[in-house]
């Protein structure tokens, strides 16, 4: 599913006499807010609504119109440019790439949303339903895990260590109450999101490097016949 964007821009009073006004653009994605300042203050009465640029024709009035349009155009092209790079895209993102913030440095969460999205889009071409599904689940848990144990909605891949493991696996055996086998699998499932960062250079070193996954042998219980016939016995008795 994609990006609903838009850019617009618009005026806001600075002064109690509203005499002044500075000029902001406001970016929407998917209809979440980010504005910047153009940094410039026009006379409101001048300011035209319906194209969102000052009217008349004097050198000054040129200038911002050109300001604007000027601004505008890099903002799409950041736009566009994460849309090419298959970025997560929020309109906070945007702004911070606008003023020159490093957003470069990947997040769990952000990443982990990267391959589910690959992985929807390939449902019933290499992966099934039922496995997407699943990673869905591992990344909702994750994100609970975060706020839990560390009170934040993501944290930075580099920051991502041992004990980040070890505590994500007593998170799912005490607090989600899963057994070890399913505990280890959503940690399989976490490992596979770290493994598509390293590859990816997103991640300097390996913090599964001293971790094992393994899965505990379950054994199936078979009935001898003489419990099999009290059983069948017992049944009949019910029916009765």
């Amino acid at each position: 599913m994609g990006n609903t964007y838009s850019l617009s821009t618009f005026i806001k009073n600075n002064s109690a006499s509203h005499k002044r006004a500075l000029v902001y653009l406001r970016i929407t994605v998917n209809g979440k807010r980010a504005e910047i300042s153009v940094k410039r203050s026009v006379d409101p009465g001048r300011w035209d609504s319906q194209t969102n640029r000052l009217k008349g024709n004097k050198e000054d009035v040129k200038g911002i119109n050109s300001l604007i349009d000027s601004l505008t155009l890099k903002v799409n092209r950041i736009y566009n440019r994460l849309i090419e790079n298959e970025e997560v895209i929020t309109a906070s993102k945007i702004k911070k790439v606008f003023l020159g913030y490093d957003v470069s440095k990947k997040t769990l969460l952000e990443v982990f949303h990267i391959h589910n999205e690959m992985m929807k889009n390939r449902v019933g071409i290499d992966f099934s339903k039922s496995t997407f599904t699943r990673y869905n689940t591992t990344y909702d848990h994750i994100s609970q895990f975060l706020k839990d144990k560390y009170g934040v909605t993501d944290v930075p891949l580099k920051s991502i260590q041992y004990s980040f493991i070890t505590d994500l696996e007593h998170f799912f055996k005490v607090v989600r109450k899963c057994n070890h086998n399913s505990t280890q699998k959503y940690i399989r499932n976490f490992r596979k999101i770290i493994n598509m960062a390293l590859k990816n250079d997103w991640l300097d070193k390996d913090p599964f490097k001293a971790y094992r996954v393994k899965l505990k042998e379950t054994r199936s219980v078979f009935l001898t016949r003489e419990e099999l016939l009290m059983l069948k016995q017992f049944n009949y008795l019910l029916k009765d």
